[in-house]
């Protein structure tokens, strides 16, 4: 299921162009990554994306993406589980291929999936750029964005019960609740913790696995400067893209559950319907009688 050209995504927000979707760049088979940002949600990552893509690391991959691809959606699913399982670690052969071939053909990624597979995606590209986008604000600002944006998906309320009851029937809707319950399980058993302490902890951990050399902190408010000093390109004239600002996390989630209860409301119109088609079999009869009637009148 597409959340770029389905309509009824587009009618609800939720559609992807809306959240740094690309997919109009080409995907060139024979490129791999180049420059992968390991920053966390909510850093400006998707602002950050934008900037890639003008600079000529595009296409870019971030989360967007597995909204859009099943079939990547699954192989991450897969990854996560044997990670936190331990059936799989950083600098195994196998869980490299699978990396390096789910971004295949991008050249620049952000934010999920590999902000939080930090020696993972290390281990699989060990002569890539490294950019860890940092909030002005620090763990308490990142915290108050995640949790006034996406705490849907983990307090502990009846609100979480109302989220993943409306997002129910809507299969890729599932699939984003169940990748953020297997991210925040990773974050807690390296971290130890899911709350404004795994921003320093994640930060440090990408300043102890990632050379020096091949790391840049970056806040976006730096602009362009010292992203096109580090990646050795020309600055641009244009401003410096800005997306993915609370509001709008805010608008895809409230997309999410009326979408959702949408889809609710038909299911319920067509099990209703069926009901009362067995109850009263001659009522689609009558149906069409009182239809071609009117119409009949009409004329």
């Amino acid at each position: 299921m597409s959340s770029t050209k389905n309509p009824l995504h587009r009618l609800f927000g939720i559609h992807a162009p809306a959240h740094g979707d690309h997919s109009h760049d080409e995907r060139d088979s024979n490129v791999n990554l180049q420059v992968i940002s390991l920053g966390l949600s909510r850093t400006g990552t998707t602002s950050l994306q934008e900037a890639l893509v003008k600079l000529g690391f595009g296409p870019c991959h971030a989360g967007v993406e597995l909204l859009r691809s099943p079939i990547q959606a699954a192989r991450y699913h897969d990854i996560y589980t044997r990670i936190i399982a331990g059936k799989t670690k950083a600098g195994d052969a196998d869980l490299n291929g699978n990396i390096r071939g789910s971004m295949q053909g991008y050249r620049s990624s952000t934010d999920t999936p590999l902000a939080f597979l930090v020696p993972e995606t290390v281990a699989a590209y060990p002569d890539a750029k490294f950019i860890l986008t940092v909030r002005p604000d620090g763990p308490k600002g990142w915290w108050t964005s995640i949790w006034n944006t996406s705490a849907w998906h983990w307090r502990k309320d009846w609100l979480r019960t109302v989220f993943r009851s409306l997002i129910y029937p809507v299969s890729f809707l599932r699939r984003v609740d169940d990748k953020v319950q297997l991210l925040r399980e990773i974050c807690l058993q390296r971290y130890g913790c899911w709350d404004e302490g795994t921003y320093e902890k994640h930060n440090a951990y990408v300043r102890k696995l990632v050379p020096p050399g091949q790391l840049l902190e970056f806040d976006v408010r730096e602009e362009w400067g010292p992203l096109c000093g580090f990646l050795g390109v020309e600055t641009p004239r244009e401003e410096f893209p800005r997306l993915n600002e609370k509001e709008s996390m805010q608008s895809l989630y409230l997309g999410f559950m009326m979408f959702g209860g949408f889809v609710w409301c038909c299911y319920g119109v067509l099990v209703g319907g069926a009901v009362a088609v067995a109850i009263w079999p001659g009522l689609p009869g009558r149906g069409v009688d009182v239809v071609w009637g009117w119409a009949g009148g009409s004329w």
